[in-house]
């Protein structure tokens, strides 16, 4: 938590109102999470390659670039709802998180899909 109270104070001393995470589409490790899983065993990447391999069964349906963006999607998506989550429980509520995928090739920000269908699981009985 030492991150988020770094944070905090940067946020209340330069008056910050938007933060984005920016995640380039040829990122190496969302891109090896999505194929050979070669780093899966490196510690802290566990989790983040199991809910990858989840989202990507639910994408199976979407041509191979599309399922691309919905994935980086739905990983700036986690972090905006984890930072967003952390910022609250110390009453920065005021402060706009976003995500961007930049494509390098194109030298260009896309938005992220904020509404994802397969971001959380849902369970009937």
């Amino acid at each position: 938590m030492k991150t988020i109270e770094n944070l905090k104070a940067l946020i209340k001393a330069k008056s910050i109102g938007n933060i984005f995470f920016i995640l380039s589409s040829d990122n190496k490790i969302i891109l090896d999470a999505m194929g050979t899983q070669f780093f899966r065993e490196t510690t802290g990447l566990e989790e983040l390659y199991t809910k990858i391999e989840e989202q990507k069964s639910c994408s199976r349906c979407w041509d191979n670039n599309h399922s691309k963006n919905l994935l980086f999607s739905y990983y700036l998506n986690y972090k905006i709802k984890e930072l967003s989550n952390d910022l609250s429980q110390m009453c920065f509520q005021s402060v706009s998180i976003k995500g961007k995928i930049y494509k390098q090739n194109e030298h260009k920000f896309y938005p992220i899909y904020s509404n994802l269908i397969c971001q959380e699981k849902f369970h009937f009985n």
